[in-house]
């Protein structure tokens, strides 16, 4: 190990304080690891819900479907424009719908029913 590793890594180490949970900050290192970046924190609101969170994609995309008389495609795509999604994240709303749908209906039809769903 080169000489001056032992006093780069015990000089970060100083700087790092003791974890806090609720600080707005947190260190986080580029790509460059001898300039650490001190940065504000991502804090997701009390109560808000994922644009990702599965059951509010279904209830979304059937709300939707409904309301607009739209086929399940198109509604997808809206989900994925109107929360400013990438567009490569459509087939993540889709699996996730299609989880949702699964879960959903194995609970009100019979065991033997929903190996086919």
């Amino acid at each position: 190990m080169p000489p001056n590793v032992r006093a780069y890594f015990s000089k970060l180490c100083d700087a790092v304080v003791e974890f806090n949970p609720h600080e707005d900050e947190e260190i986080a290192l580029t790509k460059h690891l001898e300039t650490p970046v001190v940065r504000r924190k991502k804090r997701k609101v009390l109560g808000s819900k994922s644009k990702l969170d599965y059951a509010s994609i279904f209830d979304w995309l059937s709300c939707r479907q409904r309301a607009e008389d739209m086929s399940l495609d198109q509604a997808f795509r809206d989900y994925v424009r109107i929360f400013e999604l990438e567009p490569d994240q459509y087939e993540t709303v889709k699996s996730a719908y299609n989880k949702v749908r699964r879960a959903r209906l194995s609970h009100m039809l019979p065991a033997e029913r929903t190996k086919d769903i």
